[in-house]
């Protein structure tokens, strides 16, 4: 129908236009006049500019980002890496698909796992044959450093990484992240780019007090390892009360496998997060321990199980 193919000729400009300026930089006269349409014919199928970017996203982003997550191949480790990125050079038409831009790892993962020091030297050599920027998310970074069973230090990380950040929030901070780019490698104009986006504080001072605070008489260390005995604290209590865990986790977070019924009367008393359905009978929660975690509030909850 006529009306149809006008409107995927509105989105079809659009996303051509918002890729070319940017959408704030894109009025729908600008739209209608790249289309050779008059503004009042655009109108008629959107009621204005905020339409068209509600439609371009649910009617075509969602969908390719869907498709995208459904058929992405899963990557382990080096030897996944590796071979993702020689079949992709190896494809006749790699330069018309999306090209692989950067490695991203986080540092414990949402599961609470850990790379070990030779996972990263192995990821970071292949990052290096291939030019690409190996990136870690270390929101939960403190929690990770100060488990018993990792082997990676701050000093590797700076090593082995191209970037990374200091998780703030989830070791104490009021707000705010520390940015690390290690090899003097910080991209031209990146502070004007994190203006641009809004995430540039007027002044900066109250983040920079924080992180001078965390790392002054190794605060940031220490709080991290109070927390990962909290957890392994009530990891114990949970073992002993024949409690089951989905993953062992080395840090601060238990996953933690409870009976449907136990979960409504804990959920009375205390919080915790909804991992996924277990079976019929049961679900996992994640339990996290913090940096303010105390012994009276842990011995209340071991009480509770």
């Amino acid at each position: 129908m006529k009306i149809n193919r006008t409107r995927e000729r509105i989105l079809d400009k659009s996303i051509e236009l918002f890729n070319r300026k940017q959408a704030s930089n894109v009025s729908t006269v600008q739209i209608s006049t790249a289309l050779e349409i008059s503004p009042g014919n655009l109108y008629y199928y959107y009621t204005n500019k905020e339409e068209v970017i509600r439609c371009t996203w649910k009617e075509r982003m969602v969908p390719e980002i869907t498709e995208i997550l459904e058929t992405a191949e899963e990557i382990n480790d080096k030897k996944d890496l590796e071979q993702y990125l020689k079949d992709y050079y190896a494809d006749d038409n790699h330069e018309h698909m999306a090209r692989p831009g950067m490695v991203y790892i986080s540092h414990p993962s949402e599961y609470g796992t850990l790379y070990s020091k030779a996972e990263l030297e192995a990821l970071s050599s292949v990052c290096k044959t291939y030019e690409l920027p190996l990136f870690m998310d270390g929101a939960r970074l403190g929690y990770g450093l100060m488990s018993k069973d990792t082997d990676v230090t701050l000093p590797d990380i700076a090593k082995l990484c191209d970037v990374f950040y200091i998780g703030g929030t989830k070791v104490g901070a009021l707000c705010g992240e520390a940015v690390v780019f290690t090899h003097g490698n910080m991209p031209k104009h990146f502070l004007t780019t994190v203006k641009q986006h809004g995430a540039l504080n007027a002044k900066g001072r109250l983040l920079g007090v924080q992180f001078d605070t965390l790392f002054t008489d190794d605060l940031y260390f220490e709080i991290s390892k109070h927390a990962i005995e909290m957890a392994e604290k009530l990891k114990k209590a949970f073992k002993e009360k024949g409690y089951q865990f989905l993953i062992d986790s080395p840090t601060n977070q238990i996953f933690v496998i409870l009976d449907n019924e136990k979960k409504k009367e804990l959920e009375k008393e205390a919080r915790f997060g909804f991992w996924e359905k277990y079976d019929e009978t049961h679900t996992v929660v994640r339990i996290a321990t913090s940096w303010g975690t105390t012994e009276e509030e842990l011995n209340a909850l071991i009480e509770l199980i």
